[in-house]
């Protein structure tokens, strides 16, 4: 730092002089109450206290890279550093903003402070005639101070013939370079400055700074007023003082919540929590109407996404943190129940900003939302999940149904609560045919336990072991009691003797694909088993096992096998390590085969040979 004395007379303490920009000498609240000092910069002591021992101790650097958002003081902090360095009766760092520099500063009739447009001015011709001003001394103060606001703005070439004048200036210089997007700035440059990160203003302090700007200008206020216009600014001061300056207008100098949420185009705190209870009591329509009338109101689709998003983020922070939440069916969700709602809203705040249709974005989030809620508050998963389509039969008794897994079935269970288990013979009568109209379809969970664990379902009980390790274990479905004569077990049919009328179904079908896998299954070791049918290949066939057990494929078998033997039957695949040695056909599938090669033999125009075996 130069440590020559100015020429410039010291000013007389008698008649010391206001600051410049005094409230009220500006049209606008934010330029009349633009800090004038470090110690005015609001919620950024980490900036202020680093510059301020900087200029106390005299090791102020060569150049500064604010950056943050915006209205948060970045060109503020710069030009109060430009006035502190020069200063005439600095004070702990501080400028005086009395004296004649601070004064000139301040009135930007100062030729030691030059602030340049990043935006205007991002030519190499603009940085050449920086280059060349960098060569002049200063005029009355110490240091000559550049302040390059939107420094990111600046083309390639400009940062490239900026770097050595950045990297080494003359001892008079101090460059100030301030940017809302660090990473457009290259890193070259970023390595050449001191990088001072300004964050969002925290509302505590924001709201402070709107009391006092009330307090000054005469505005009647109360801190629900307050802290709404700091929830609308999001961290900047400058929008805040902004949006203050523009409901002043609006509604005086007394403001009342309603007239400012009416002044700002937003939804009243009251209107969005009626449409956050609606979402979580799972009422879509009562929502989409609510939603409805405040965007019919004039109320603007991406306005309503901010505000929305905000009071369930506000629920969430409450449930976490074991406060009470003011909206009662909100206050009933869980905080895993409430960040799927944000992932929607926030999804589509971003979809908002391009889309020609914001409103049908915002409604098919809260939608979305409103019917992940609609399961309940006792299910953690939703209830449009787990539906099960089932007639029933107009003698039976239906009780109610518990939507939970197999778990809470059994909890139930346990409790000796009534578990809805849908009418069913879970060992199908081949005799006995079902009309349509009354064709029982089994529980989800029970369907699942007697699929792929079948030795753990008691038939005579009706229940599923709890005493198996597995882990259906300490889980029991019970089935409502049928007539004695439906709980005798039926004779399992011979799948072996009637395996030709599955094959001659699925050629009937033209299922191929279907026709060729069934053909590798060991038909010496095939069983059925609690409606189910156990398809037995061998271990070396694990393509034919992935096949037969992808769902499409596993539909057609069972459905075809279930047109054979009647009823309702189940597949699954199993893997025999010790191939068995194939028998010979029966009767009925010599018929099924000569019958197939006559037909065969008259598509092909040949004689008809029979079959060698």
């Amino acid at each position: 730092m130069n440590s020559e004395p100015s020429l410039l007379p010291l000013p007389d303490d008698s008649e010391q002089q206001p600051p410049i920009n005094a409230p009220g000498d500006r049209a606008s609240l934010y330029r009349a109450y633009r800090s004038l000092t470090f110690e005015e910069v609001v919620g950024q002591k980490h900036v202020t206290q680093t510059l301020r021992n900087a200029v106390r101790y005299g090791k102020v650097a060569h150049a500064y890279l604010f950056t943050g958002p915006r209205g948060t003081g970045k060109t503020s902090t710069a030009r109060i550093l430009a006035r502190a360095v020069n200063c005439l009766q600095a004070h702990d760092g501080e400028p005086c903003n009395r004296c004649a520099i601070c004064i000139s500063m301040l009135e930007r009739r100062s030729l030691d402070l030059v602030e340049i447009d990043g935006a205007s001015n991002n030519s190499v011709d603009d940085v050449r005639e920086l280059r060349e001003r960098v060569n002049l001394h200063p005029a009355e103060g110490r240091q000559k101070v550049f302040i390059i606001d939107e420094v990111h703005m600046l083309s390639i070439g400009a940062f490239n013939a900026l770097l050595k004048t950045l990297e080494e200036p003359p001892d008079h210089i101090l460059f100030a370079l301030a940017t809302t997007e660090l990473q457009k700035v290259p890193a070259t440059v970023r390595s050449r400055c001191q990088l001072l990160e300004l964050r969002p203003i925290p509302p505590v302090d924001m709201v402070d700074r709107l009391r006092y700007v009330c307090r000054k200008e005469g505005i009647q206020a109360d801190d629900e007023v307050l802290r709404f216009i700091t929830s609308q600014s999001t961290g900047s001061l400058r929008d805040a003082l902004s949006l203050l300056e523009q409901v002043r207008a609006f509604c005086g100098d007394a403001l009342q919540l309603a007239e400012v949420e009416a002044a700002l185009g937003v939804a009243r705190s009251t209107q969005v929590a009626s449409l956050a209870g609606a979402m979580a009591a799972g009422d879509l329509p009562e929502a989409l109407m609510i939603a409805g009338d405040l965007m019919d109101g004039g109320v603007d689709p991406r306005q309503l996404t901010r505000q929305l998003s905000g009071y369930w983020r506000d629920a969430l922070v409450a449930r976490s943190r074991q406060k009470p939440v003011a909206e009662p069916q909100v206050a009933s969700c869980r905080a895993d129940q409430i960040v799927p709602v944000l992932y929607s809203l926030m999804g589509v705040e971003s979809a908002t900003r391009r889309s020609d249709s914001p409103r049908w974005a915002l409604e098919t989030a809260i939608a979305d939302a409103t019917l992940r809620l609609a399961g309940g508050k006792d299910t953690s998963m939703p209830a449009a999940a787990v539906r099960p389509q089932t007639i029933i039969a107009p003698t039976e008794q239906v009780k109610v149904a518990a939507p939970n897994p197999v778990a809470a079935t059994a909890q139930a269970l346990h409790e000796d609560e009534p578990v809805e288990i849908f009418p069913t013979s879970l060992i199908p009568d081949p005799d006995r045919p079902t009309p349509l109209e009354e064709e029982p379809v089994m529980d989800l969970v029970l369907q699942e336990v007697v699929t792929t664990e079948p030795s753990l379902f008691n038939q005579e009980t009706g229940r599923v072991s709890a005493e198996s390790p597995s882990e259906y274990a300490a889980t029991t479905v019970e089935v409502p009691a049928e007539p004695a004569a439906a709980n005798q077990t039926a004779p399992a049919p011979n799948l072996r003797a009637l395996w030709p009328q599955v094959m001659r179904r699925l050629n009937e079908n033209r299922k191929v694909q279907v026709y060729s896998l069934l053909q590798k299954v060991m038909l010496d070791s095939i069983s059925t088993e609690n409606g189910v049918v156990s398809l037995p290949v061998h271990v070396s066939d694990s393509f034919v096992r992935s096949r037969l057990e992808s769902p499409a494929i596993k539909k057609v078998v069972e459905e075809t096998i279930s047109d054979v033997l009647g009823g309702r039957w189940g597949v699954r695949c199993v893997t025999i390590d010790t191939k068995a040695t194939p028998s010979r056909p029966s009767i009925d599938d010599l018929d099924y085969l000569e019958q197939f090669a006559a037909e065969a033999a008259a598509r092909n125009g040949e004689p008809n040979r029979g079959v060698d075996l």
